[in-house]
């Protein structure tokens, strides 16, 4: 009596990622950090100082609000507010020295907030056979 071991190994496979699950992520990314930054921006400004430093800016019109969007393309999303990217006449407005100086929340803590609301991606890769 004899005994024979046969191994066929598998197909080579390769992972292929998503892109409708990537996307479908990001949106859900985008559209919490939407609402946080909306949230933090929505209190009235009374007057007087505004925000103090670690606190979203405060609103005296829509506008700010009004602006605030996300969007995705390709394999990212953008968050962020029109009203703060442009002032008068359209001039370009850099606010990253102005957020140094305030410190102030903005965009970075929306999309923090709106990553830990949107979880994790989940199944992002498809494992194909060759």
């Amino acid at each position: 009596m004899s005994i024979t071991i046969q191994f066929t190994p598998w197909k080579p496979f390769r992972a292929v990622k998503d892109t409708a699950t990537i996307r479908s992520w990001l949106g859900k990314v985008g559209q919490e950090a939407e609402n946080s930054f909306k949230r933090g921006a929505s209190r009235q400004w009374g007057g007087g100082a505004g925000s103090s430093p670690g606190e979203w800016p405060m609103r005296r019109s829509g506008n700010l609000i009004g602006t605030i969007g996300h969007e995705v393309s390709g394999d990212s999303v953008t968050v962020g507010s029109g009203a703060i990217r442009t002032v008068r006449a359209g001039a370009p407005f850099d606010y990253s020295n102005w957020l140094r100086s305030t410190g102030r929340k903005m965009s970075k803590e929306a999309l923090q907030e709106g990553m830990d609301k949107a979880g994790p991606i989940g199944r992002w890769v498809q494992w194909q056979r060759m």
